[in-house]
Parts: C-alpha cells; sequence; structure tokens
C-alpha cells in the first residue's frame, strides 16, 4: 500500500514519460508485489496483480487520468479546462502512445460512457460567514454507546431525532410573529413549531 501510493504519487503527469522510465515503475511494483506474496523470481507480474487484485500501472495511470478529467468538466472555471478542450494539434501530431495529449487518452472513455456531469460552482457566500446551527448535545453525556443497552439508546433517541431529522429555514407564518423554525419526523409526520 505504501510503494503504490509513492508510485501513484503524479501519476498523471509523468504518464508521458519514456517507456525505459515507465518500465522502472513497472519493476518497482513487481519487486513490491514479490515481497509481498513471498513469491519466487520466475513467476509472472500479471499472475501476482490478479492475486493482489492490483492493476498494471498504466491502468492506474489512466483512471487517474480520467478522474482527473471528470474533476475538469465538473468544475465551471476549471485553470485546466482547455486542455480537455477538442483542438487542431491533437489531430495533426506524430504522437506516441505516451505522448499523447490528455484529451486523447480519455477520449475514448468519455465516447463509451454516458455520464451526467454536473458542474459545481464555488458558493458566493464563504464557508466562515456561514452561521451554524445550535446543537444540544446533552444526551453525548449521559449516555454511552458502549455501556448502555441498544433499547435505551433507541427510547432516548427518539425525541432527539424529532428535533434534528429536519430543520426548516424560518418561516413566517403571521404578521405579528417574524420567523418561526419548524421540526418534522418523518416516522411519525409531525410538523411542530421549535423553540427559539
Amino acid at each position: 500500500m505504501l510503494i503504490r501510493s509513492i508510485l501513484d504519487y503524479g501519476a498523471a503527469a509523468y504518464d508521458s514519460a519514456s517507456i525505459s522510465q515507465l518500465r522502472k515503475l513497472d519493476k518497482i511494483q513487481y519487486s513490491a508485489l514479490k515481497l509481498c506474496f513471498g513469491a519466487i523470481k520466475s513467476t509472472a507480474a500479471s499472475a501476482l496483480q490478479v492475486e493482489s487484485g492490483e492493476a498494471p500501472l498504466h491502468l492506474r495511470r489512466l483512471e487517474q487520468q480520467i478522474k482527473f478529467s471528470i474533476k475538469i468538466k465538473a468544475s465551471v472555471n476549471h485553470a485546466a479546462n482547455s486542455v480537455l478542450q477538442d483542438h487542431w494539434t491533437t489531430h495533426y501530431g506524430k504522437f506516441t502512445d505516451n505522448s499523447r495529449p490528455l484529451a486523447t487518452k480519455v477520449d475514448q472513455f468519455f465516447q463509451h460512457m454516458t455520464l451526467n456531469i454536473v458542474q459545481t460552482t464555488v458558493g458566493k457566500i464563504p464557508p466562515w460567514h456561514i452561521v451554524l446551527p445550535d446543537v444540544d448535545q446533552t444526551l453525548a453525556s449521559q449516555v454511552k454507546k458502549k455501556k448502555d443497552a441498544p433499547h435505551i439508546l433507541n427510547a432516548l433517541n427518539m425525541p432527539i431525532t424529532f428535533i434534528y431529522i429536519l430543520m426548516l429555514p424560518k418561516i413566517p407564518l403571521e404578521k405579528s410573529e417574524s420567523a418561526v423554525t419548524y421540526g418534522y419526523h418523518p416516522r411519525l409526520r409531525v410538523l411542530t413549531k421549535l423553540p427559539g
């Protein structure tokens, strides 16, 4: 696991390295798998990969490139957005398998998969300005999971869940009331006015 994380670090970037450099990394993975399984020298690398559930490094690099591409497509104003755009230079260059641009490496995946990638935007309110709700933690100080029986926990949890299942925003009901907070318990189908 430790060796895999080191081999995966920056894998999407160094995928364009020469084949001889990439083979050195394959040898490191093979040596690590041999060591983990106590295999002899003549054991095939593919057999060790199947036995351990580890994918070959070239497939792991492709997986990371696809994940990175999905992250780029999901962000509205991502700095690397132009990398995935179709450009005339990706069609007329003489590329080897590793020197191909990222867009052409992941293109086959996006053509065969129908993904509904929802683009996200950063909120206009900074997270440090969001007011967090007050949480009553008196039950946590009274009951311990490891000591108390499950049926006691269920009985004590019932009124607390009533408050925490859903907190609706403050809704003005009448002109005399400025705002009221409500709690809803779906199992009991009860909507009630909460204090505060």
